[in-house]
């Protein structure tokens, strides 16, 4: 049995989407996941192409992603980052600091 703690490379399991973040908070459908190891929990590896800083979180369909008092995390321009999606999360909901836009890039996947 695989322990889900292994520290595993980033595998995609998913289609790349492309989310054209804004100032005003979007959630965005992860669509379906591929099949994986069942055993392992899914990720997401987000890359922001942008150039403003842009907070993201998993979620539901009518989630929001806030700037402040938030669980929504940072990802900042020109960073990449893996998360693990939450299980029940269907959505990635994704907002943008100040006048800045940003491209995200999230692929589904496993591993970091």
């Amino acid at each position: 049995m695989t322990n889900p703690t292994d520290v595993r490379p980033f595998v995609a399991t998913g289609n790349t989407l492309t989310i054209a973040a804004t100032g005003s908070s979007a959630a965005t459908s992860l669509g379906t996941v591929r099949a994986g190891n069942p055993e392992m929990p899914a990720t997401c590896r987000v890359v922001n192409g942008g150039t403003g800083l842009a907070f993201i979180k998993f979620g539901i369909s009518t989630d929001t992603a806030a700037l402040t008092a938030d669980t929504s995390v940072p990802v900042p321009a020109g960073n990449t980052e893996v998360f693990w999606v939450p299980a029940g999360s269907t959505h990635i909901v994704s907002i943008v600091a100040a006048a800045g836009t940003a491209t995200l890039y999230a692929t589904l996947g496993q591993g970091i």
